[in-house]
């Protein structure tokens, strides 16, 4: 049985070689965070521990690198500009159109995300941004609208090819941030055009990044023109209870087989039918304390696993704010009725299932 040693949080490499020294390890994984996973193929291959190649690691969590990798590999990308604290104090401006996006290009979980609709407050928020990145390193995207296709997901590697995926409907319905998704429903009303295109650029992408193995997070998204950008492929499973939620929806779990892959396992392909299941970011949409944790009646019969991290009485964040999730709802349906008809009013059962007291 493979030891496996997972940090969210340190970039410490020193550290950590010291920890997997100590305690005789053998494997580090990142789980859920960019910079973690970075982390953890630095000190794999100090201690020549299993995993993939700084380099392709670095290409996939590097924002910047990542956008140019794409460029480079003529695939569908964004205008994007880098830039530094250097170029923001000079009163230097990105020459994109409205609205762009700055962010982070070494961050996650949206620390240091802004979408600027005009360049009033681009100082401002851009020096606020540069608080998240360790490089002095942001990059401006183009914002890609897209009211045609919204896909999140994971998928698996093995030997460079992409042998699972599950892409969900990204569903945005918090009424605090337009930035951060509330739901992503598996496998979604989402046509099957979306999903081809999307391993077909995948499959470029980890090749050119020479990407061997494990999982893979993906977030891809279409204009109106029709053209599909890939946004993100992290190289690590998603956070929130992503790949316990695609275990749920199709039978493939990608805990296991990162296990099997990591002891030099068969890996079981093992899939179903999907079943139409969703994933809630449980937040809420103010700044407040929490006074009560309800459960609607016409949810339960629904609820498969929930795991809240804060209790009556904590106070919480507004989900405009980084590190504001409170945890995860998974819910499974019979069939895609209350999703497909319903989804704006079920998101607003599930959010009122916390009540707050404004501070």
């Amino acid at each position: 049985m493979v030891d496996l040693y997972i940090h969210v949080s340190t970039t410490d490499v020193e550290a950590i070689v010291t920890i997997a020294k100590k305690h005789q390890i053998n494997a580090i994984l990142g789980y859920a965070s960019d910079p973690a996973t970075y982390t953890a193929a630095v000190v794999s291959n100090i201690l020549n521990l299993p995993g993939n190649s700084q380099h392709s690691i670095e290409l996939l969590t590097h924002k910047g690198s990542f956008r140019n990798l794409q460029q480079n590999i003529g695939i569908p990308v964004p205008p994007f500009l880098l830039f530094s604290s250097k170029d923001i104090l000079s009163g230097w401006k990105p020459d994109l159109p409205f609205p762009y996006i700055i962010k982070p290009v070494d961050s996650s979980d949206t620390k240091g995300v802004f979408y600027i609709k005009d360049n009033r407050d681009f100082k401002e928020k851009a020096l606020e941004s540069l608080r998240y990145t360790r490089c002095d390193t942001l990059i401006a995207e183009a914002f890609v609208h897209s009211e045609i296709c919204n896909l999140h997901g994971d998928g698996f590697v093995l030997n460079g090819t992409l042998i699972f995926m599950a892409l969900g409907k990204l569903m945005y319905y918090s009424n605090s941030t337009n930035l951060k998704p509330s739901a992503t429903w598996y496998p979604g009303d989402v046509d099957s055009q979306w999903h081809l295109e999307a391993e077909r650029q995948i499959n470029i992408i980890i090749k050119a990044a020479g990407f061997e193995n494990g999982p893979i997070n993906i977030e891809a998204r279409a204009d109106a023109s029709g053209k599909l950008y890939i946004m993100e492929v992290g190289p690590r499973s998603g956070g929130g209870m992503t790949p316990q939620t695609i275990t749920h929806a199709y039978g493939f779990d990608m805990l296991k087989a990162t296990f099997d892959w990591l002891e030099g396992n068969e890996i079981n392909l093992y899939t179903h039918h999907p079943r139409h299941t969703m994933l809630v970011t449980v937040h809420v949409n103010k700044t407040g304390q929490i006074v009560e944790i309800s459960e609607h009646q016409d949810l339960v019969p629904f609820l498969i696993e929930a795991h809240l991290y804060v209790k009556t009485g904590d106070f919480v964040k507004s989900y405009d704010q980084p590190g504001s999730s409170l945890g995860a709802y998974i819910y499974q349906f019979e069939n895609d009725f209350l999703l497909k008809y319903k989804a704006n009013e079920l998101y607003d059962k599930i959010i009122d299932q916390i009540t707050i007291r404004d501070l």
